[in-house]
């Protein structure tokens, strides 16, 4: 079974929304491991980032952090959506790397 991801409440964040926030990763999750249907990598990694970018912190620190816990191909496809918004112009490929970081730093410093 694949772990349940619980986001803490963000400041600002709205108690109805929190739901949303949760299941986004949630359903990202199920995605990347191909869980409930097939898996889907390009739609694990946009609600992994949309899950970030909506408050949830627990994504935001796995983005920060290695991404192990997290397939070869949703880390690349991570940093194909992030070239996609013009936040990461290095390598497409599995490798979650510094460059890679900051980027996702980049991209959520736009969305406050």
């Amino acid at each position: 079974m694949g772990r349940v991801i619980i986001a803490k409440r963000a400041s600002g964040t709205r108690r109805r929304q929190l739901p949303v926030i949760i299941a986004k990763a949630n359903l990202a999750k199920l995605f990347d491991e191909g869980k409930g249907g097939p898996v889907d990598l390009r739609r694990a990694a946009k609600l992994v980032i949309d899950a970030a970018r909506s408050g949830n912190n627990e994504m935001r620190d796995a983005l920060r952090g290695d991404m192990q816990k997290w397939s070869k191909g949703t880390r690349t496809e991570l940093k194909r959506e992030l070239g996609r918004v013009g936040a990461y112009k290095g390598s497409i490929d599995d490798a979650w790397d510094d460059t890679a970081r900051v980027a996702v730093g980049k991209y959520l410093g736009q969305a406050r």
